[in-house]
């Protein structure tokens, strides 16, 4: 079913049983709040606004996990709040834009339907901030159609073509990025607990050593944990006896937060680090937090910085349409990931002279034309070259929480790690 909200970017809504637990590319699963497709859908119901533009549109598309077992509302609301803000501000070249946003519903086959509906039927000339369970169901399909994915956590994943454009740090990157952040932080020594869902786990460890050699810290403690189970005090006695100074932790806000007070209860003195995307902006304000340092990665700026005009514009214009999102359960980092894609089109778009006429090659040939695109202070410098295969983003951000204090100990800029 096809529903139109006026001023609003297209939204569809299905009716599916929802799969197995697949994590998102910048996720663990279930780390958003859950809701069903109905609530998914009235939340793009939100106040319209004129545009300033007029004729007809760019039409762009993306697919995103708004609902389902895993999926998150709130990440469904970022499209159209980025479609009207575009549009009342001049658009993209003079051009109204229009983006169908679709929901997956955490569901692979309905997103594969999804991607062909976008390209065959709308005539989509890009894919922009598209992050969805589905993901890999259509990155083939995307790739034989020669169809930009730009930005979102889906151009993210590893071994995608060169038809995806990373817009924020990409998965392998952010591998080795967490031991690189312990090592900023003069914290070689680390452990790691991580998301058990039935994956090979001497692979996984495998990697992570060699990743945190890659890096040079040293790896000296790691240990699956399931978000459902009872107590963390063994994996955290663990940690303890490890010698590790910093613990990473990478389950969801709640089980992370979790963790951490009982790690600190069983005697545990060293720091954490964690996800941006794993984090909630309230933690400043819980005292059991406040004893221990608390280092994040960012694939974007860091959610508290509101300095460039980049970063005011993104949290105006939620503000303007949907005020309640910042203090939404479902908010968090991916969010700023999903904006970040969005505004990489546009800049693309802009470079490039893209117009209503224009098709998925001019899109292509237009992010070529980025060097050192920061879009304000919003994502580290990017560069695309057409004799690359891949387009990945090495780079990410780093901040701190420390005294009931979100700090940028390592200074606002982005690190970058070896590819």
């Amino acid at each position: 079913m096809r529903t139109r909200y006026p001023g609003r970017a297209w939204v569809r809504a299905g009716s599916v049983l929802a799969t197995g637990c697949v994590a998102l590319a910048l996720a663990a699963c279930g780390s958003g709040a859950s809701s069903g497709a109905s609530s998914a859908a009235s939340s793009a119901d939100a106040p319209a606004s004129n545009s300033s533009v007029s004729g007809d549109p760019i039409k762009v598309g993306t697919i995103i996990t708004a609902s389902g077992s895993y999926g998150d509302a709130v990440w469904r609301q970022i499209g159209p709040i980025w479609q009207d803000w575009t549009n009342t501000h001049g658009g993209i070249n003079g051009h109204p834009v229009q983006l169908f946003v679709e929901d997956d519903q955490s569901n692979p086959a309905l997103g594969l339907s999804q991607a062909k509906e976008l390209v065959q039927q709308d005539h989509v000339i890009a894919f922009i901030g598209a992050s969805a369970l589905s993901t890999e169901s259509w990155l083939g399909y995307l790739k034989q159609q020669n169809i930009p994915i730009i930005g979102g956590s889906s151009a993210a994943l590893p071994g995608v073509g060169s038809n995806v454009f990373a817009t924020s740090l990409s998965v392998p990157a952010e591998t080795t990025g967490i031991y690189a952040l312990a090592k900023l932080a003069n914290l070689s020594k680390v452990a790691n607990l991580y998301a058990a869902n039935g994956a090979d786990t001497a692979q996984y460890a495998s990697a992570q050593t060699a990743a945190a050699k890659q890096a040079g810290a040293n790896l000296v403690y790691i240990r699956g944990v399931t978000p459902t189970q009872p107590d963390f005090t063994a994996p955290c006695l663990g940690i303890k006896s490890s010698g590790a100074g910093i613990a990473e932790v990478g389950i969801s806000p709640t089980v992370t937060q979790t963790i951490i007070q009982t790690c600190l209860q069983q005697g545990y003195t060293g720091a954490f680090m964690t996800d941006a995307g794993l984090i909630n902006p309230t933690w400043n304000t819980i005292t059991t937090l406040k004893s221990t340092p608390i280092y994040v990665i960012s694939a974007v700026w860091p959610f508290f910085l509101n300095t460039t005009p980049a970063q005011k514009e993104y949290l105006q214009a939620i503000q303007t349409y949907d005020p309640g999102m910042l203090t939404n359960p479902g908010y968090n980092a991916y969010v700023q990931v999903f904006w970040v894609g969005f505004e990489m089109f546009k800049a693309a778009a802009e470079a490039g002279g893209i117009g209503p006429n224009s098709t998925p090659a001019d899109v292509t040939n237009a992010l070529y034309k980025l060097h050192g695109e920061t879009l304000g202070g919003l994502t580290a410098p990017m560069t695309y070259s057409s004799s690359d295969s891949t387009h990945p983003d090495n780079c990410y951000f780093a901040f701190e929480l420390i005294n009931g204090k979100w700090t940028t100990p390592f200074g606002t800029g982005a690190h970058c790690v070896a590819s």
